[in-house]
């Protein structure tokens, strides 16, 4: 993300400053202080407050203004415990990244994590990051935090009283996110001060009050995809209970073709595919439980698949001696289950890579890295190598009964000349 790569730059320039300096840089998107804290022998902490006042050794940039006006009445005080893990020149950099248009790229409302639990907030000031390192690593000290973060609409707070929160950003989604855990909250009249034990990316967060359409949308949705999956549930249950009933017992099954068997297992793969997607509409499940949900999803729907193309191939085998071969239809079968068993096996092993922490159950294109999920790229490409078999078997079955058109009218016209 963006405002990584600021940190971290700003952290390479700061180490490279001589110790005890501080400088700022003023540009119309963000403001940057960058200072080396030297730690004196008698202290095992240092405290800095930015924006750093003039009476510092200060280098300002050409397009910088004084400092107080350019935080725009932000301010952070930072301490930093060096006890645990300080170099032996006792110096650590440290930056501080107001973020002055960042707001207005980002979208209007996030969800917000506290714990177990979502809530939908929005921005209410600028995002103020900090970060601290210790010769090329992160600093491993205890940390202190105090933000003071302005109001984006002080205005409001003379109509109602807002009930605003500290965040803190969670990007290891690759999007957007904020935690709400590990910072105190001291609301002022116009600003908020936010009294946090880590390092990180820190705003103001307001319950959103337009997210109940939204919140009332997504129920609608939910209902119409448990309704439809409810549906198409029932006529498949009543398709292999009708099967079931014309099904004639083994004894016998003169009557009965290799492909009832099939069609039944194409219903049982259906049922399961259905049953799991209702769960996962209705069901409150935990995070926990995605992955377990996300594997029976793709192991029934490739399964239905697999079933589709060994029906194919028992339309198929009517055309070929099999009198060799015992059970051939339980054999396709058998074939047609161990597909899914095996791709899903592979997908769980090349999982654990990455772990198991999924947002959602269903086969969502993207992790929540950012990467492209193993399931979803698994049952892509093994519908895919499926669709391209069950059309070549097409293909061969069509040329197989064309062949045994022409013979059956070769025979015909042999008859007749006769």
């Amino acid at each position: 993300m963006l405002q990584e790569h600021v940190l971290e730059y700003s952290l390479l320039h700061a180490s490279m400053m001589k110790p005890g300096t501080f400088e700022a840089i003023d540009r119309p998107g963000l403001v940057i202080e960058v200072g080396n804290l030297k730690r004196e022998s008698e202290q095992n902490a240092s405290t800095v407050r930015f924006p750093v006042a003039l009476t510092a050794r200060y280098v300002v940039s050409r397009e910088s203004v004084r400092p107080a006006e350019a935080w725009g009445g932000n301010s952070v005080d930072v301490t930093l415990d060096h006890v645990a893990g300080m170099l032996a020149n006792g110096t650590t950099s440290v930056v501080a990244v107001l973020y002055k248009t960042l707001p207005d790229l980002l979208p209007e409302r996030f969800l917000t994590r506290n714990h177990d639990t979502y809530y939908v907030n929005q921005l209410y000031s600028v995002l103020v990051g900090v970060a601290a390192r210790t010769g090329h690593s992160a600093f491993d000290g205890s940390v202190r935090v105090k933000v003071k973060l302005a109001h984006s609409r002080p205005a409001e707070e003379m109509k109602t009283h807002l009930n605003v929160t500290c965040g803190l950003a969670d990007i290891s989604h690759s999007k957007f996110q904020f935690v709400t855990e590990g910072c105190v909250a001291s609301n002022g009249m116009n600003s908020t001060t936010c009294d946090c034990t880590r390092l990180g990316t820190y705003t103001l967060l307001l319950p959103s009050k337009a997210n109940q359409p939204e919140v009332e949308m997504e129920r609608q949705t939910d209902t119409i995809a448990g309704i439809g999956c409810g549906v198409c549930l029932c006529f498949v249950l009543l398709t292999l209970i009708v099967l079931m009933l014309c099904w004639r017992p083994i004894c016998c099954r003169k009557g009965n073709t290799p492909t009832d068997a099939i069609k039944m297992q194409v219903c049982v793969a259906l049922i399961g595919a259905y049953a799991a997607m209702l769960k996962g509409v209705h069901g409150s499940l935990s995070q926990y439980y995605y992955p377990h949900l996300v594997s029976a999803i793709q192991f029934f729907l490739l399964a239905a698949f697999c079933m589709q193309l060994c029906l194919g191939l028992a339309v198929y085998i009517e055309f070929v001696d099999t009198k060799s071969i015992r059970y051939p239809t339980t054999k396709i079968a058998a074939m047609g289950w161990a597909v899914p068993v095996i791709v899903v096996g592979a997908n769980l092993a090349a999982q654990v890579l990455e772990g198991f922490q999924l947002d959602s159950w269903w086969l969502t294109l993207r992790t929540p890295s950012g990467g492209i999920s193993n399931y979803f790229c698994a049952y892509v490409s093994s519908v895919i190598i499926i669709t391209m078999l069950h059309f070549l078997l097409f293909l061969t079955v069509k040329a197989e009964l064309r062949r045994y058109s022409c013979a059956e009218t070769s025979k015909a016209k042999d008859a007749e000349n006769r």
